[in-house]
Formats: structure tokens, C-alpha cells, sequence
């Protein structure tokens, strides 16, 4: 799934609401921005094919075509990037500039990226502690216990 993270490398959401804005702030209409985004994704993965690999190359595809939808006012498109249309929307019906409610959405897309990656991290030492503990248990007993229970019972038996 696009921007979901797994084994997938694509450009996080917050990136490509950036670029829109960027573009938007710039005087160029939102649903050409969304256009541009979606050709400088599509040209990133496939024309690097020994940096991308095909599944990286799919899912930047599969977020291209979400943007040229959001553009033609299309739906459906990812859930990834349901916000971004949705600031579109709101900015095209009430004339607010869209760049400062895309720079908003891509800071809160951070903000969650952030608390996503604080709490696999604080999970992180407790995973760890089972691993550990069955590896270096058995290498303490072996190296520290057993030669002197060793040397115990022969100096008992001599």
C-alpha cells in the first residue's frame, strides 16, 4: 500500500502534499500541480531501474494515478491521499489559498508519521529483551557456570 510503509519505498505523503503546495504557492493551479507531482512520480521510479524496484515503481504509479484523479476530480483514490483532495475541495468552494492548508495537512501527516515511528520504537527494547535473554542466558551458563561447577566436581572426586 502506498505511503503505508512495509517493504514498499515511496515517497511519504507529507512529501507529495509539499510539492503541491510548493507548486500551488507558486501560482499554479491545484489541479496542475497534481499533475506535475503525479509525471515527476511516474518519471522517478521506471526511468531508474536499478535504484526502484518494481514494487517501488508500482506503488509510485499507483499514487501518480491518485493525483491525476484528485486533478480530473475523479474518485476513488488511496485513503493515503483522501486528505489532499479533501483541502482541494475546501480551498476551491470557500477561495482560501490552498498552500497554507496543504503545508497544514502535509505538517499533520508528519506529526502522525512521527508518532507512528515513537511508538515502534518504544516497542522496539521490549522485542528485543526475549531474543537477547535466550541467546545470552545459555552463553553465560555455559561459560561462566559450568567450568567452575566443572572444576568443583573434579577437585571433589580427586
Amino acid at each position: 500500500m502506498p505511503g503505508g510503509g512495509g517493504d514498499t519505498l515511496v515517497p511519504p505523503v507529507a512529501l507529495i502534499v509539499d510539492l503541491v503546495a510548493a507548486a500551488v504557492d507558486a501560482g499554479v493551479a491545484a489541479q496542475t500541480a497534481c499533475r506535475a507531482v503525479a509525471r515527476a512520480l511516474r518519471d522517478t521510479a521506471p526511468g531508474q531501474p536499478q535504484r526502484a524496484a518494481p514494487a517501488q515503481a508500482q506503488a509510485q504509479s499507483e499514487l501518480a494515478d491518485d493525483l491525476e484523479r484528485i486533478a480530473a476530480g475523479l474518485l476513488p483514490f488511496s485513503p493515503a491521499l483522501t486528505d489532499l483532495h479533501d483541502v482541494l475541495a475546501r480551498a476551491a468552494k470557500t477561495g482560501v489559498a490552498a498552500a497554507a492548508l496543504l503545508r497544514r495537512l502535509a505538517e499533520e501527516e508528519r506529526r502522525e508519521a512521527q508518532a507512528v515511528t515513537d511508538e515502534a520504537t518504544s516497542r522496539l527494547p521490549v522485542l528485543l529483551v526475549l531474543p537477547a535473554g535466550l541467546c545470552l542466558l545459555p552463553a553465560a551458563l555455559l561459560l561462566g557456570v559450568v567450568p567452575v561447577v566443572l572444576d568443583l566436581l573434579h577437585s571433589v572426586l580427586q
